[in-house]
């Protein structure tokens, strides 16, 4: 079977070497084209590092959530779902020159949205490295993408956990002056009681007043618990507002900052990639082509496709006999009607 690709394979080519030949030109004469008239592409990186905790996060007693993803991929995650919401492009994009075509309402916004994604890419690097990358052919613009991009996301988080923690803060302050109240009223009737029922002078209290005791000291004891923990919780939580600003500049680390080049892409890499690229896709049609001729294609070339395609032995082989050119003929025409003719040769008889 294999025998029998490789031949196919082979005959496949050898039969439409022309096509094949004019999809290579055709590819070559097009990849100058795109390499004078499609401008090169500046590729800018910037390089944030990610830390799990800050210093001020492991001294507080702020309950921690167990993270199972490393601190680069769980930021790769928010950044590349960020940048696809109109509303995060927007605000990188109003920092950036398309500031007027974000503004802008109708097709103007949109392709200035889609150009932004479409330059943009962020990659993790180990467990604490995030890179954000811009390719366009404006390195200003390319610059401007990668810092606002992440200036946009410090800025973010910050906004997200501060948002947090005030929502948290201010529930937990109403809650404590809820509790406040239900414990005054809980001591307050406590106290009413052992007023009306003071200790006896002789003897010891009667078991009724004894539970009747006990349950309000228990009702107290309840509502001093539920106001402690409230007020542990709104310390925990006006802790983690205060550490908001200062945990953000730990936790995210600008490394490498882009910087406009001075210089264009080298010209000799951007030849080998358009070259290269295009010879590929060459490569490619012809190779596809030649497969799709290989599937379609039932004709009998060979031995073995008799064998393997009609499921027969082969009996005999006609040879392939090339005939004579018309000029051939006209000569031994020629010469049977003129015998004495100088230079005629008689066919030889057996």
């Amino acid at each position: 079977m294999l025998r029998l690709i490789t031949l196919r394979f082979l005959e496949t080519i050898f039969r439409n070497y022309r096509l094949y030949i004019l999809i290579l030109v055709a590819a070559l004469l097009a990849a100058p084209a795109i390499f004078f008239l499609i401008p090169p592409n500046y590729q800018l990186r910037g390089t944030v590092y990610v830390q799990r905790d800050s210093l001020l996060t492991s001294l507080s007693d702020v309950t921690q959530v167990t993270q199972y993803t490393s601190p680069s991929q769980a930021t790769l995650s928010e950044v590349v779902s960020l940048i696809y919401t109109d509303s995060f492009a927007s605000d990188v994009l109003k920092e950036t020159s398309l500031r007027n075509n974000v503004l802008a309402e109708g097709r103007f916004r949109e392709r200035a949205l889609r150009d932004y994604r479409d330059a943009m890419m962020v990659m993790a690097e180990g467990v604490n490295i995030v890179v954000f990358v811009a390719t366009h052919p404006d390195p200003v613009l390319a610059q401007q993408m990668v810092n606002e991009t992440m200036n946009a996301y410090v800025d973010w988080r910050m906004t997200f956990e501060r948002t947090d923690s005030e929502v948290a803060r201010d529930f937990f302050a109403d809650l404590i002056v809820r509790y406040e109240e239900d414990l005054a009223r809980a001591e307050r009737a406590l106290f009413d009681y052992l007023m009306l029922y003071p200790d006896p002078i002789r003897g010891e209290r009667p078991s009724e007043e004894v539970f009747e005791i006990n349950r309000l000291q228990s009702l107290v004891a309840q509502a001093a618990n539920r106001l402690a923990d409230a007020k542990d919780k709104e310390e925990n939580a006006r802790l983690s507002l205060a550490k908001v600003n200062s945990e953000a500049l730990q936790r995210y680390l600008v490394i490498d900052s882009p910087a406009i080049p001075t210089q264009p892409p080298s010209l000799l890499r951007r030849a080998i990639f358009v070259f290269g690229g295009f010879l590929a896709g060459g490569f490619f049609l012809i190779l596809v082509h030649i497969i799709l001729l290989m599937l379609v294609d039932r004709a009998l070339y060979f031995p073995t496709d008799v064998q393997y395609g009609l499921k027969a032995p082969t009996l005999a082989m006609v040879p392939l006999i090339q005939h004579r050119s018309s000029s051939n003929m006209r000569v031994s025409s020629s010469s049977r009607s003129d015998p004495g003719a100088a230079g005629a040769v008689s066919p030889v008889k057996s």
